[in-house]
């Protein structure tokens, strides 16, 4: 299998022949450890490729973080980088005083102006899985253009001019949405991180109402397309899982460990593909070679998510898989064409033994893109598009 060929399977609940895989670095890997990067590419190759832009952008934007000081972004707020290698934060807000929205306006050149054929180029001559770069992230714009602090309290307070804000960003991030819908790219990412460590950053009722709607946009201009719908967020948004796969979210990269995986796994199964994530919170290497949830991969500076290797074993079945809804977490199940209703939903049903809940999580989160088992609601594909309906338990 190709890694397109292989990450399509996952996505689509059919058996690849090994779990995909991707790596995530922050700048400081690619400026300071970058053959220790290289070196753990060659000896597991990813399934997933960039399309970059242009040639040479991405070294743009990574010589912004190289050094520590200030930087300003295309949208005009001021960013401070503590030190090299870090991302930063933003200090000055562009819109930290709403007078200044009278005159704002979106830097629309950069959707524009973009020329996307060295990107289509790349598509055509590599045979990985594609995404594009981050094409919306309208709440993470907000606290950019405002200020984390000033949002929260525009947000709690039902601030009008808020709303004028979010509508101009938005309309600028269909249109970024739009450019790479037009383009050869396998996949679309958009991100928004959204949880603190224990729960949403806003109440879930107030993320419905004023972004839902927007991440339902960006999904169904995907999905017209005939792409999939990658999408990243940060901290513990159990609380709105179930609200991205209604909107038709293909692959969820969220930071499983922070809430109950067993739970999520039990919940969520046949419904989405989770697209990696490591316990960042409670890792220690020390343990690596004592549990199955790690991999034998050197840990470097960044955020890795690559979760499988060929050689990977699998836990314990009971050999009951079809009728077993314990066993079959982690199991790759055909994408059904018909809408279907399991009637298998008891862990009961398996005499496995269940004493090792590291045996049972790994069985579910170690490999990068594991889709898992239908046991309950309904999905319908189309053979002649991408478009879906949901039915979503809650």
């Amino acid at each position: 299998m190709t890694g397109r060929d292989r990450v399509k399977a996952a996505l689509t609940f059919a058996k690849p022949d090994r779990a995909p895989r991707d790596l995530w670095a922050l700048p400081y890997v690619a400026l300071f450890q970058k053959d220790e990067l290289d070196a753990l590419a060659e000896k597991y190759p990813m399934d997933v490729g960039a399309s970059r832009i242009s040639p040479g952008l991405s070294d743009q934007a990574l010589q912004a973080t190289a050094t520590a000081g200030h930087y300003t972004d295309e949208w005009g707020s001021v960013w401070y980088v503590g030190e090299p290698g870090v991302i930063g934060e933003v200090k000055e807000p562009a819109l930290a005083d709403w007078s200044a929205l009278a005159t704002f306006r979106p830097p629309w050149h950069l959707v524009r102006e973009r020329d996307l054929s060295h990107a289509n180029r790349a598509c055509e001559k590599s045979d990985k899985f594609m995404l594009s770069d981050v094409a919306a992230r309208p709440f993470e714009r907000l606290q950019f253009l405002r200020g984390s602090e000033n949002l929260f309290v525009d947000l709690g307070y039902g601030t009008a001019k808020v709303r004028q804000l979010l509508e101009m960003v938005h309309e600028f991030y269909l249109e970024d949405v739009r450019s790479w819908c037009g383009s050869n790219v396998d996949g679309i990412v958009f991100m928004d991180d959204w949880g603190s460590n224990h729960a949403l950053l806003i109440d879930p009722r107030t993320w419905r109402e004023m972004f839902k709607p927007l991440y339902r946009d960006y999904c169904d201009l995907i999905h017209a397309a005939g792409k999939f719908v990658f999408f990243h967020t940060d901290g513990h948004t159990e609380a709105i899982l179930g609200d991205l796969i209604d909107v038709g979210v293909d692959a969820i990269n969220a930071q499983l460990f922070t809430m109950d995986i067993e739970g999520l796994a039990r919940k969520y199964k046949g419904w989405v593909t989770f697209w990696g994530e490591i316990d960042r919170l409670t890792y220690d290497p020390a343990l690596r070679d004592t549990t199955s949830r790690w991999l034998d991969t050197p840990m470097i500076v960044g955020s890795l998510h690559v979760f499988s290797k060929s050689s990977l074993q699998k836990g314990p079945r009971c050999g009951s898989l079809s009728s077993c809804s314990r066993c079959s977490i982690g199991r790759w199940a055909a994408r059904p064409s018909q809408p279907t209703r399991s009637t298998i939903s008891s862990p009961a049903l398996c005499t496995r033994s269940s004493s090792s809940p590291v045996a049972n999580v790994y069985q579910v989160w170690v490999p990068w893109m594991m889709p898992l088992a239908r046991t309950s609601g309904s999905r319908r594909w189309s053979n002649n598009s991408q478009q879906r309906q949901y039915t979503v338990p809650r």
